[in-house]
Parts: C-alpha cells; sequence; structure tokens
C-alpha cells in the first residue's frame, strides 16, 4: 500500500499499520517510492544528449556513459568496492 507522507490521514495509517507489523514481529520492507521519467521526458532527454554527441562529434552511447553517467551523475552510476588489498577503489 502507497502512504502520502503529505496527507496526515497516510502518515496515521502508516505508524499504525508500521506498529503492527514490529508487535506482530512479522518480516517487512520499508521502501521510497521515486516518481519516474515520462516517456516524453525521456525522448527530450535522449534528444539533448544526441545534440551534445553531434555538436562535440561523439556518439549517443558515449555522451550517456561519459558526460551523463560518470561526470554529471557519478553517485547514480558508479559503484565503490571495498578492495582487501587496497582499500576503497572506485571502479
Amino acid at each position: 500500500m502507497f502512504y502520502d507522507s503529505k496527507n496526515i490521514v497516510d502518515v496515521q495509517r502508516a505508524r499504525a499499520r508500521f506498529e503492527i507489523l514490529i508487535k506482530s514481529g512479522k518480516t517487512f520492507e520499508l521502501t521510497e517510492k521515486k516518481l519516474h521519467r515520462s516517456g516524453q521526458q525521456n525522448r527530450y532527454l535522449h534528444l539533448i544528449l544526441t545534440w551534445f554527441g553531434i555538436e562535440t562529434g561523439n556518439t549517443l552511447e558515449y555522451v550517456k556513459d561519459n558526460y551523463f553517467k560518470r561526470l554529471c551523475n557519478p553517485e547514480l552510476f558508479i559503484e565503490t568496492k571495498q578492495d582487501d588489498i587496497w582499500g576503497l577503489c572506485r571502479c
């Protein structure tokens, strides 16, 4: 069930459900629901990335990987791993 944290009634229902799950010893998962881009927004993003690739002489895949993912949004796409020998490495 989805609860809107801006709605007081939903907040009360969510807390009541949360307490019931805790008291009954059930296993549960608490997740945040994020808004997704619409198809129109996704098409516009690809249009801009393609235009940038044409202007810089790169392919769409190169622009997505190196500019959009690694340069503009590294916290979303670059993972850090624990390496036993060297400590934290950026992979």
